[in-house]
């Protein structure tokens, strides 16, 4: 389930926790939360079609989201769609996201990607044209503060020698999928580094030939590609006030797995008018996806 907070029918968006408590319930694989530090004016640069918020919505941190959920839901895993790593200090992630996998249990999925709007760096601080590296630079960190300690790690941007970096992730490896174009350049990081594919915006085509390469990428470092999640959003149709044709969304989906797709999301499921209305769209869901 992928979710815009400020979009409950309540128009409360701290209501999201109650949305996840039903998803929990209804046995809903995982809930993800987008990441903004701001939001500019120039959201027609979005690259995925029509940027549908205006920008005075609100978009609360997601990390600090997700451990308000993890607190009301048992089996529902956490993720990220995506995570702006590049702007953040990766020390500073890295302690933050491993402190949500120890206090949930070991819940997250952790979807990472470097951005399209230039409002969000300069708010940080973080030079535009530094993200790719910044992106780059910052898995690694993650992967070793996360790892063995003491810890020590040489970059650009972050330097430590021989610390503790406690709690560490409860998972013993903690999933990190890539919201990336898929290159060859990020196949081979992909598959050295992260755990499964997330784009954006793909027709059927890219999407296969994407799989195709990182599956070949994963085979030629000796990775097995079964173990990469591939995480897709298919094409969703609205009516007009919003609301998701929940059929044609699960149908979309069983093509997709076909190609490959091995976890769905679906939403953010806006337009409904209350509440209780918004709980029966999302059982009509879970019962689609059983028969699916």
């Amino acid at each position: 389930m992928f979710a815009r907070p400020h979009q409950v029918p309540t128009g409360r968006w701290q209501d999201i926790l109650h949305v996840a408590r039903v998803a929990d319930e209804l046995g809903f694989h995982s809930i993800h939360f987008g990441d903004h530090l701001v939001i500019g004016p120039d959201t027609d640069r979005y690259p995925y079609g029509e940027f549908r918020h205006e920008p005075d919505v609100p978009w609360p941190d997601p990390i600090t989201t997700l451990a308000s959920v993890a607190a009301v839901t048992t089996r529902l895993r956490l993720g990220t769609s995506v995570l702006l790593l590049p702007m953040r200090n990766a020390i500073s992630v890295a302690k933050s996201v491993a402190t949500l996998d120890a206090l949930s249990g070991g819940r997250v999925d952790l979807g990472v990607g470097v951005g399209w709007q230039a409002a969000d760096f300069a708010a940080a601080g973080v030079g535009w044209n530094e993200r790719h590296d910044r992106f780059d630079e910052s898995i690694r960190a993650c992967r070793a503060i996360w790892g063995e300690q003491p810890v020590s790690f040489s970059g650009r941007w972050l330097e430590l020698d021989q610390v503790y970096v406690f709690p560490r992730p409860v998972q013993d490896r903690l999933p990190l999928m890539y919201g990336v174009a898929m290159t060859e350049a990020n196949a081979e990081h992909i598959a050295a580094w992260g755990d499964g594919w997330c784009p954006v915006g793909l027709s059927n085509e890219q999407l296969a030939s994407g799989i195709d390469l990182l599956r070949r990428t994963c085979e030629s470092l000796g990775r097995d590609p079964a173990s990469m999640t591939i995480r897709t959003r298919p094409e969703q149709i609205v009516d007009a006030a919003g609301r998701i044709d929940l059929v044609r969304a699960v149908e979309a989906a069983r093509v997709q797995r076909e190609l490959g797709v091995n976890l769905t999301t679906i939403g953010p499921l806006a337009g409904y008018s209350s509440l209780p209305e918004l709980e029966d769209a999302l059982n009509t869901l879970a019962q689609l996806t059983r028969t699916a």
